[in-house]
């Protein structure tokens, strides 16, 4: 056989010839394409349930969390505020009290200065004529102070009533008796239960309640500072005469 027919039968004419590629795994099923079946079917529900159920669970502990935070919070600034009004009004009744007990001293000391005065030296002046001014001098002094004592501890009330208007308007501080004295037990459970429901109201009359107490006191301390400063400063004064008055009658 010659050369020239012995390629032709091992070598075809034409394209070459190309062995087909076949991919691998095309014979393989494609599990992940088809939806799953069955008790997978089952079991992937109850899986994705469980799922939601936890992350709706976490979310809802996380807000409800931040809302038990929230009120905590404002539960202790509303213990904060009320602490701090109690201890302002404790403090101030506290000073009156101290006012009080001042003026009453003052009161009690110039009192029994003037009794001794008018029932000793009165009846002996026609015998001294020289302490005559110092006497007037000194019962002046004990009077005054007297009078200044008298007037830190004398009381001021008002009218002691109050409108519907006034209620409405947030006015009228009901934590005062001196502002209901006058008014009938309707109006002023009707007013207190007003005032109860509003918040704002209700923050408003022991703010006002406060600084009302705050004005007394004030006046208070002012006559019984006059009060001292005229029997400390008068006191010398007539014993400085009573001292010239007994050199003077030597």
């Amino acid at each position: 056989m010659s050369e020239g027919v012995f390629q032709s039968i091992t070598k075809p004419a034409g394209k070459p010839f190309q062995q087909a590629s076949i991919p691998l795994g095309a014979d393989r099923d494609d599990k992940t394409s088809k939806p799953p079946t069955g008790k997978d079917a089952v079991s992937t529900a109850i899986a994705d349930e469980l799922f939601l159920t936890e992350n709706i669970s976490k979310k809802g502990a996380s807000k409800l969390k931040d809302d038990l935070d929230k009120i905590k919070k404002d539960n202790k600034v509303e213990r904060s505020i009320s602490t701090m009004f109690r201890i302002i009004s404790d403090n101030h009744v506290s000073l009156s009290q101290m006012a009080d007990s001042k003026a009453n001293i003052m009161i009690s000391v110039n009192t029994i200065v003037i009794s001794i005065l008018v029932s000793v030296l009165l009846g002996k002046l026609q015998f001294y004529p020289e302490y005559i001014l110092p006497t007037i001098i000194l019962l002046s002094i004990c009077l005054s102070a007297v009078v200044f004592a008298i007037l830190a501890t004398r009381p001021n009330v008002n009218r002691g009533t109050f409108t519907r208007e006034d209620i409405s308007n947030k006015k009228a501080n009901l934590l005062f008796f001196g502002n209901f004295y006058n008014m009938a037990l309707e109006d002023y459970d009707w007013a207190m239960k007003e005032m109860m429901s509003d918040r704002e109201y209700l923050n408003s009359s022991m703010i006002k309640d406060i600084y009302f107490l705050g004005v007394v006191l004030a006046r208070k301390y002012k006559y019984l500072r006059i009060s001292y400063n005229i029997f400390m400063f008068g006191l010398v004064v007539a014993i400085l005469a009573f001292g010239i008055a007994f050199f003077v009658g030597m």
